[in-house]
């Protein structure tokens, strides 16, 4: 099951074989840039991609 599957079963209230995470794809949620950048190395996910600055203030992270 790939991830777009994965949040589409989640939104029609079905189980999906694993918890979909959201980390940051957009606007409304949001997750600290430092904290971001860690969880990412921990968790192996693409460590060349370059995050950027979202909101100055909350120091919140999103994708290019």
């Amino acid at each position: 099951m790939n991830s777009r599957e994965r949040v589409t079963i989640a939104i029609n209230h079905r189980e999906p074989d694993k918890v979909p995470v959201d980390l940051a794809w957009t606007t409304v949620t949001s997750i600290t840039y430092p904290v971001h950048d860690k969880l990412r190395k921990y968790l192996k996910l693409n460590p060349d991609l370059q995050l950027q600055l979202s909101h100055i203030h909350q120091w919140t992270a999103k994708l290019p």
